[in-house]
């Protein structure tokens, strides 16, 4: 299923000059400092504006010669990766040619109006057991807190569990905190065995 838009109508504002867009939000994922800064409070309130930048995110990945997996997973951790992680990452992607599915995944977001719907309605009816285990410094809209409480208050099966938002995990946190992950899986997918 496929939107429909009317004509003259787009989704997301894409730059109007690409190249000194594209220049600009290199420069921005590509002077990443050491330790991540961190995007959230305590509490999960966003501590800096981040903009409408969306567009300039699908731009730059469909367009920009230099878009490369590693480059990508680098700037949306909160710990370095090593050579080998980030080789591991690009090796799918050896030249340019492989790079279709990845230029193109930015602009399949499911944030447009009315495109999730069903699905919405669908978990709002989930009553099987359900966790969510998020990022507290993911920079995106998933970072918010006010987000993870609408998902976990919108499924009835997740009431109960121990949700929680982890500490020094951004955007890939399965990168960042991998075996703190796999320990609360496992420990969820224990309980529910009990049910």
């Amino acid at each position: 299923f496929l939107p429909v838009f009317e004509e003259g109508t787009t989704p997301f504002e894409l730059p109007e000059n690409p190249k000194i867009t594209r220049r600009l939000f290199f420069r921005g994922i590509s002077s990443i400092q050491e330790q991540q800064p961190n995007f959230y409070d305590e509490d999960g309130n966003l501590e800096n504006e981040m903009g409408d930048n969306f567009g300039m995110w699908i731009d730059y990945a469909r367009n920009d010669e230099r878009f490369m997996a590693s480059q990508i997973l680098e700037a949306m951790t909160y710990f370095d990766l090593s050579e080998e992680v980030l080789a591991a990452y690009d090796a799918p992607f050896p030249s340019r040619i492989f790079m279709g599915g990845p230029r193109a995944f930015p602009g399949l977001v499911n944030q447009l109006p009315g495109i999730t719907d069903i699905a919405w309605a669908g978990l709002g009816e989930y009553e099987k057991p359900f966790l969510t285990i998020w990022a507290k410094n993911d920079p995106g809209n998933l970072g918010q807190v006010e987000t993870q409480q609408a998902l976990i208050d919108h499924i009835p099966g997740s009431e109960g569990w121990d949700h929680v938002r982890l500490p020094e995990a951004s955007h890939f946190l399965q990168d960042d905190q991998g075996e703190e992950i796999a320990r609360r899986i496992n420990e969820f997918i224990e309980a529910t065995m009990q049910d």
